[in-house]
């Protein structure tokens, strides 16, 4: 008994640490490209993610890289794929997509950040509500 307990345990930690390092490895790629991008300035993964949540949980900056890249398809074909698959398609497809929208949106002037929500404590009046939020009143 004692074990099959160890082998649960040990192939369950195995597997976390499976998924943990395909998580960090998973879109790399972004977080190099918006470090050489802005090479004097530390970047995360929080950025782009929600710290503490999903990784499908993105901030406003996330939510327009999102939407620049048409993401979910990508991510769902990123995920259908193993091993070196996975590597190949991030660099060959997800990494120029990434480039191409970081272009579009670093070139964006402010205006169209407020806009798009992007700047948290900025809101525009006109804008429809985001997803779960009411008015302040």
């Amino acid at each position: 008994m004692r074990a099959s307990k160890f082998s649960v345990a040990t192939f369950f930690s195995f597997g976390l640490t499976l998924l943990l390092v395909n998580a960090s490895e998973a879109h790399s790629g972004f977080k190099k490209e918006l470090g050489n991008k802005f090479p004097d300035m530390k970047v995360s993964c929080n950025a782009c993610h929600v710290k503490g949540e999903k990784k499908t949980e993105r901030t406003s900056l996330g939510k327009l890289f999102t939407k620049e890249m048409g993401v979910a398809d990508m991510s769902k074909t990123w995920d259908e794929k193993s091993g070196a698959e996975k590597k190949e398609y991030e660099n060959t497809v997800m990494v120029p997509a990434f480039k191409k929208a970081l272009t579009k949106i670093t070139a964006m002037p402010v205006e169209d950040f407020l806009k798009a929500g992007v700047i948290d404590g900025i809101d525009d009046p006109n804008a429809e509500p985001k997803d779960g939020e009411g008015s302040d009143e």
